[in-house]
């Protein structure tokens, strides 16, 4: 204990001195007094003074030793050549002592000083972390909202009495005179204020909650990163995410955040769209802002591929409303409307909603379906799509999204603002398929993971808006938050959203905010086909994108999920992903598939005779969105423009993929729009500001041109058929027309062979009674019901039916060709009534009379179907 309370500079000082006082009685003893008598000294003068000599002086030498001067001496000599040392001695022992003290002494001033701002501080870090906890608890509940229903229910009892009062009467007005039935429906119409209801929608929730802060400055906005393809292997990292230096002071932050908050909320407590505001199945086409012409060639082409849907055109303003296109053409050929978005909601709204994409969606809300087919005016199916709403994968999720080209690169300062929290990793986009997923574990989660790997955030796929199917009373919320996200865009959420990705608009603000209302949704991996041509300098220029048809992904995704546990991997793997290793898995796959249909024997037929290579998701839409399908553009261009060359790509290129020359249709299904269709002088005039001779002219000449090397059977459209029967839309009389037509979707099988109407050629459906892509034959133009229209309008061509006398029409031809068939079950077998069927469902005319499974019916059975069919009146 001694030895550690002394210093070693004490050791050292002490150990001198025993060595200085040996030293010297080690010479005093060792001197002879006898032989030196004369004392001799020895003196330095800048130290003690030394004596040798006899033993007499040993005692006088001795106390000069011990004395206090020769102490102070030696001491003050070690003082001068060790002062160094011991101050930082001293230094290290006060250090150790009065440092704790200081610090103490400093935090307790401090403490003083700053404790209110410190009390301050945490009570906001304790709010905003009890803030985000309690809204991730009550994110998916609706008690509150039910809570507030309530309450508002209370409060208004006298407002929500007649309102409960006319949709009771509404169900009971059949029993009443026509006459109280349209003065109830005037009484709905003016208590049900539309336009209030989306007024209230638009601004109170999403324009009065707009951030109350500055834009991002060019600073803020930081750099643009490189996007990627989305079937390519690479780690998209939130480190890498991150060196966009997109970044913002907390001032900004909060109120971007606080913002959200409020929106969010608000219309989380929104109650489903009333059904008088949004009901029924149908197709928007967004015409507005000079797509008109456009968005016609759309809908004519829907026409031409068998759709029977109401389509609604949704117009800017009233300006863009053409009475010749809206109140004729529209309602009496093709079964539309056409909707002015600004008088639906308001000049005013209209106008502080001024950005384009904006105005896509805000086309999409106040149509009047909620079920929803909606398509850009330069999308073209090539199969009818009107049985998406009736199929899957649509029924499990009431929204069916299309990828794009790109991977995502949403910043994670977005998924804070949004409250969207990332869980494990679960995703593998970041890795190759023929990398283990254990391995991809142990990266580190902020440099080797791709961000959006991770559960809880939305998946890397990125979405191609130009086709969308949902259901608006489902997912009204999500709508709305995504239009909010738009009207936001420029100031803040475009670069929050894609930091530098490909494209721009609505197409990435649909996914991040279904995932912020907790809603569901279908988007997939899916085959991208990209056409387009080689330009003069030899590069390849995109013009069109091949979307598959969603119909095909359920079947198709469990084929390959048990074809990969099969080889006991993971069932995660894309299989569209780039590389030679998916390359090869997908060959085993198809011939894994192929080896299946071998071994399975069908009746007595040898099992060769059944073997039938694997399809893969077939093509339903091209959007052609550079160049569009637009004669009256095209026609204004030069001798090198859109009319010199195939822009899908040549022949040899396309045909394998299309099997047909969908080109040539679609450019002339655009010449029957503007050269026969369009009859209007003001539109021509006023709108499209060209002679209408001039560009009937130029597409003529370019269809030769398509011509010269056309492929496919039929490829050129010659014209609708016959005019729809049904105009305006009317809500009895569409969903007469869907009941007619599920029921003969049921009846039509898989791979089924339908005869066409009096011209004995035959369509092969692709499913459901359908030519559902690429590759498929014509599919047929005229079903039974369209057949019994047509009959009824031919028999008094002097004057037009009424919508109801036809719909009344089909009624008694459904009952017609159901006798018809319990005729031929009577007379012939079983195999022969199903080409009884077949022949109905073909037109009842001309062909060989072949079921489904390949059965031929006898001529008496055929001829049985046919009478039927002639018969209706």
């Amino acid at each position: 204990m001694l030895t550690r309370r002394i210093s070693p500079s004490y050791l050292i000082l002490g150990l001198l001195i025993v060595i200085v006082v040996i030293f010297n009685v080690t010479i005093l003893s060792s001197s002879n007094d006898s032989s030196n008598p004369h004392q001799n000294t020895y003196s330095k003068s800048s130290g003690a003074t030394y004596y040798t000599g006899g033993k007499s002086s040993m005692k006088a030498h001795i106390d000069k030793v011990d004395s206090e001067e020769y102490l102070a001496a030696i001491l003050k000599e070690l003082e001068e050549t060790k002062k160094e040392e011991i101050l930082q001695d001293y230094k290290l022992q006060v250090t150790k002592k009065e440092k704790p003290l200081i610090i103490q002494g400093l935090k307790t001033e401090m403490r003083m000083k700053y404790l209110n701002d410190i009390k301050q501080a945490l009570k906001d870090e304790i709010r905003e972390e009890s803030t985000a906890e309690f809204y991730k608890q009550n994110a998916l509940s609706y008690e509150l909202f039910q809570s507030l229903v309530n309450q508002y229910t209370q409060r208004h009892e006298i407002e929500v009495r007649p309102a409960a009062f006319l949709n009771v009467l509404k169900d009971q007005l059949k029993t009443f005179p026509p006459t109280f039935q349209q003065d109830v429906n005037k009484a709905i119409s003016a208590y049900f204020d539309r336009k209030k209801y989306f007024r209230y929608l638009l601004k109170d929730i999403l324009l009065d909650n707009k951030p109350a802060c500055e834009p991002f400055t060019a600073e803020e906005k930081g750099s643009r990163l490189n996007p990627t393809y989305q079937w390519d292997a690479r780690v998209i990292s939130e480190k890498y995410l991150r060196e966009s230096n997109l970044k913002m002071g907390t001032d900004k932050f909060v109120c971007l955040q606080t913002a959200h908050d409020k929106v969010v909320n608000l219309l989380k407590t929104l109650g489903t769209p009333p059904t008088q505001f949004i009901d029924g199945h149908g197709i928007v086409i967004n015409g507005g802002g000079g797509m008109i012409v456009n968005a016609l060639i759309a809908i004519t082409n829907l026409r031409d591929r068998g759709s029977t849907l109401p389509v609604e055109l949704i117009l800017d303003t009233p300006a863009e409303y053409d009475k010749q296109i809206c109140d004729e053409l529209l309602p009496k050929r093709l079964n539309g409307r056409c909707i002015v978005v600004s008088d639906a909601i308001g000049k005013d709204i209209f106008d502080m909603i001024d950005e384009k994409f904006s105005r896509k969606i805000l086309g999409l809300l106040v149509s009047s379906f909620d079920h929803t087919i909606a398509i850009d005016a330069d999308n073209f199916p090539i199969a009818d799509v009107d049985n998406l709403l009736y199929t899957e994968p649509y029924i499990s999720t009431k929204m069916v999204l299309w990828p794009d080209l790109w991977v995502k690169l949403t910043s994670p300062l977005f998924y804070r603002i949004a409250r969207l929290e990332k869980g494990e990793v679960t995703g593998r986009f970041g890795i190759g398929n023929d990398v283990k997923f254990a391995d991809y574990l142990k990266g580190d989660p902020f440099t080797e993971v791709h961000f959006h790997d991770f559960e809880g955030l939305p998946s890397p796929i990125s979405v191609e808006t130009g086709q969308m199917v949902f259901s608006k009373r489902e997912h009204m919320r999500s709508l709305l938050l995504a239009l909010y996200y738009n009207i936001n865009s420029k100031a803040w959420y475009e670069d929050l959203i894609y930091q530098g990705a490909y494209g721009e608009g609505d197409r990435e603000t649909i996914v991040p905010a279904l995932h912020v209302m907790n809603e569901r949704y279908h988007l997939m991996n899916q085959k991208i086909h990209r056409l387009g041509y080689i330009a003069e300098n030899g590069k390849d220029t995109d013009t069109t994108l091949g979307q598959t048809d969603p119909r095909d992904n359920p079947q198709f995704y469990s084929d390959w999920k048990t074809f990969l546990r099969s080889k006991e991997l993971d069932t995660r793997l894309n299989p569209f992903q780039s590389g030679e290793y998916t390359t090869r898995l997908m060959e085993q796959f198809m011939t894994y598939k192929q080896k299946l249909l071998e071994d399975k024997k069908i009746e007595d037929e040898e099992t060769a005779h059944r073997l039938i290579e694997y399809k893969l998701p077939n093509i339903l839409f091209l959007h052609c969105n550079h160049p569009k399908i637009d004669p009256i553009k095209n026609s204004a261009e030069g001798e090198f423009g859109t009319y010199s060359r195939r822009n899908m790509g040549s022949v040899a290129k396309v045909k394998p993929i299309l099997k047909k020359d969908w080109e040539l249709r679609f450019h002339s299904v655009a010449k029957w729009v503007v050269c026969e269709a369009i009859t209007s002088p003001d539109y021509w005039a006023n709108v499209a500001k060209v002679d209408q001779k001039t560009v009937c002219y130029k597409i003529s000449k370019y269809i030769k041109f398509l011509q010269l090397d056309t492929f496919g059977p039929d490829a050129e459209f010659k014209g609708l058929k016959t005019d729809l029967p049904l105009g305006g839309g009317e809500a009895a009389q569409v969903a007469q027309v869907e009941n007619i037509k599920a029921a003969q979707e049921q009846e039509a099988k898989q791979d089924g062979v339908a005869e066409k109407v009096g011209d004995g050629k035959v369509a092969v459906g692709a499913g459901a009674g359908a030519g559902a892509g690429a590759g498929a034959a014509e599919p047929q133009q005229q079903a039974p019901a369209a057949d019994a229209a047509k009959a009824a309008k031919a028999a008094d061509d002097t004057s037009e039916k009424m919508a109801q006398d036809q719909i009344d029409a089909i009624a008694k031809q459904q009952e017609a060709e159901l006798a018809a068939a319990e005729a031929v079950q009577k007379q012939q077998p079983d195999a022969e009534i199903g080409a009884g069927k077949g022949a109905l469902a073909g037109g009842g005319a001309g062909g060989d009379g072949k079921d489904i499974m390949g059965a031929v019916a006898k001529p008496e059975a055929v001829e049985a179907a046919k009478a039927a069919v002639n018969n209706i009146p």
